[in-house]
């Protein structure tokens, strides 16, 4: 889930000229993440901090929902002059059920973490041309799906430092891993500047994982 609004994302979303940014992420196979984006030179995301999202050709237009209401899907068309991405699609089944995450960042506020907008989407659909390469990707509704315990939602539930975070069992009590790395605060996320990873915590971490076709939770 994107967090909760910014004033400063509200307020340059209001302008009447502004350079708004799409940031696209997809995990190509286990534990490589993609990262590119649409803007004319590479992007990265918080600044000085965040991954680089690489520069490519890319078309994003809507295609309406059918019926019933459904949110709308999206085309998303890549360059593919070297053939390079239609290699990659062909080896892994065109990527089909893989999570696919798009951000909306503006120019002037790439220093600000906050500053975004962000939507999951499932790849349903892929063409390949002669130069380029098409995706169709259908909304994440997690808001609408329930698994055993809890909600399913993308960022950590798990309070810091406190039951849930640390690595135990119940019988034993919850005690730090070893190597865990003490920052004072966690960013909820789980391969985030700060976040489960980032405190070697990996194990704990309380959102889910989208693999393929499947969502996986983790406690």
């Amino acid at each position: 889930m994107s967090p909760e609004i910014t004033d400063a994302f509200r307020d340059e979303k209001n302008k009447q000229s502004n350079k708004p940014i799409l940031l696209f992420s997809m995990q190509v196979t286990e534990p490589t993440i993609e990262y590119f984006t649409e803007y004319p030179i590479n992007v990265q995301y918080p600044t000085d901090t965040g991954p680089t999202y690489t520069a490519i050709p890319i078309k994003v237009k809507s295609i309406p929902a059918a019926a019933f209401g459904e949110s709308d899907s999206i085309s998303v068309t890549l360059s593919n002059v070297t053939s390079d991405i239609a290699n990659i699609i062909h080896q892994n089944n065109g990527f089909e059920g893989r999570a696919v995450n798009i951000k909306l960042v503006w120019e002037n506020l790439l220093d600000d973490e906050d500053a975004y907008q962000e939507d999951i989407f499932l790849v349903d659909g892929w063409r390949i041309g002669a130069e380029e390469v098409e995706f169709i990707l259908k909304p994440f509704l997690f808001k609408k799906i329930i698994l055993p315990k809890r909600r399913i939602q993308k960022i950590c539930n798990q309070p810091y430092e406190l039951e849930g975070c640390w690595h135990g069992s119940w019988d034993a009590g919850w005690h730090a891993p070893d190597g865990f790395v003490e920052t004072g605060s966690c960013d909820r996320s789980y391969d985030g500047p700060n976040g489960c990873l980032a405190h070697s915590n990996g194990i704990r971490f309380g959102g889910v994982f989208i693999l393929r076709d499947e969502i996986v939770p983790r406690y």
